[in-house]
């Protein structure tokens, strides 16, 4: 089979339950593992989860602007053999992403990067950077990490600004699951392995687990009242990635930033070739499913109970987004993200076919000198978007 059969093979709508098995590529170009075999007609249980709001009267806030300078120092050198771009060691200065998994976060690690590399090309043109520093770019965090690890309870708050994104939580364990357990793992997508998986301690209330400033219990159920009011207040911002242009335009409002800094082009998605590594350079990335009984699944108590402290945290953050618009004005939030996502889609359409990750459509290797990206395959498309003006007539975008 070719690579285009294979894809076209495995499309959202064509997979089924308990039949997507993996088989090695006999080409020796490539040493990823490609979906193959026949697929039942059978439709998938595509149920939206939805969380609740109605009534909610938990921990929220209206988020406020920032009104301290842009928090830009030249950015130290890491730990031996880490990355400017890509530091996991602690800080308590610079834009500070806390980025779990799953949540639309490479896309917006990409931002975080392209607006620390614009922010220091005008804030640090006339900074002398002591040695094993660089101007290229502002401080930030955008890997992967705790928020206990980076040990942003120990954060200058003047100098400082820290937020996040998080997604329904049902919604970002089913991406995770077939990313790193099916797709990395190989493992097949059975609902005895699917729920084996669920109800282990990677995903019990992981959202408090990552974005927690102090170590968090992880006991399943209960009242996690405190430790997300603890969340909230301990964040300048925390994003929703259902409402994602809506949350890039209040993150802008908030810090300042221009319409240009927010641009951005989705970096990767399921049913694309990733990075992967060793043997398996780059991994075809299998669509999500579920079956009847996955979804009987999560109706339960059960897994209800294995996220509740998600999805209080979730409720909180979704609140919070519409408190914020509130105090922002309901009407300019409005009229900026009605301009954003026009300028947006002229950008995409700009940089369409720009972008050269680590892997190819059909799943090869793409040569280091060839990828685009400003690290691995984040920011891909980052000297594309950073070279558009956008046109403009009286105010408004042509």
């Amino acid at each position: 089979q070719n690579d285009s059969a294979v894809r076209e093979h495995v499309s959202r709508s064509a997979l089924a339950p308990h039949q997507l098995k993996c088989e090695s590529s006999t080409s020796s170009k490539k040493s990823h593992l490609k979906p193959a075999l026949a697929i039942e007609s059978k439709k998938n249980v595509k149920p939206p989860f939805p969380i609740n709001m109605t009534g909610y009267s938990g921990p929220a806030r209206a988020y406020p602007s920032f009104t301290d300078p842009f928090p830009c120092t030249p950015t130290t050198a890491g730990p031996k053999g880490q990355n400017f771009l890509m530091r996991t060691d602690p800080a308590s200065t610079g834009f500070l992403f806390q980025r779990p998994l799953k949540t639309g976060s490479t896309t917006l690690a990409g931002t975080v990067m392209r607006i620390a590399h614009r922010k220091a090309k005008v804030l640090l043109q006339n900074v002398t950077a002591p040695k094993n520093t660089t101007k290229e770019y502002c401080m930030h965090r955008s890997n992967h990490g705790t928020g206990v690890s980076y040990k942003y309870a120990e954060r200058d708050r003047a100098k400082s600004f820290l937020f996040s994104i998080i997604r329904n939580p049902t919604k970002r364990s089913i991406s995770q699951f077939f990313h790193f357990e099916v797709s990395v793992g190989q493992k097949e997508p059975t609902d005895k392995e699917f729920q084996n998986s669920m109800l282990g301690g990677m995903y019990r209330n992981y959202y408090i687990k990552d974005l927690s400033l102090k170590q968090a219990r992880s006991t399943a159920g209960g009242d996690y009242t405190q430790e997300v009011k603890d969340i909230i207040d301990g964040y300048d911002f925390i994003g929703i990635t259902e409402r994602y242009d809506e949350s890039l335009v209040v993150l802008k409002m908030l810090v300042g930033l221009d319409f240009e800094d927010i641009l951005y082009v989705k970096e990767r998605s399921e049913g694309m070739f990733s990075n992967g590594s060793g043997d398996r350079p780059c991994i075809y990335l299998v669509p999500s499913f579920i079956t009847h009984g996955m979804k009987e699944f999560f109706d339960g108590t059960a897994w209800k109970n294995h996220v509740n402290g998600d999805i209080q945290l979730y409720q909180a953050a979704y609140r919070s987004l519409d408190l914020t618009i509130e105090r922002l004005g309901k009407a300019e939030v409005q009229r900026q993200l009605e301009y954003f996502q026009k300028v947006n889609k002229w950008a995409q359409e700009q940089c369409d076919g720009f972008a050269r990750s680590m892997c190819t459509e059909s799943g090869e290797v793409v040569p280091h000198k060839e990828r685009t990206c400003m690290i691995w395959g984040e920011g891909c498309s980052h000297a594309c978007l950073d070279g558009l003006v956008i046109p403009r007539k009286d105010g408004d975008p042509i």
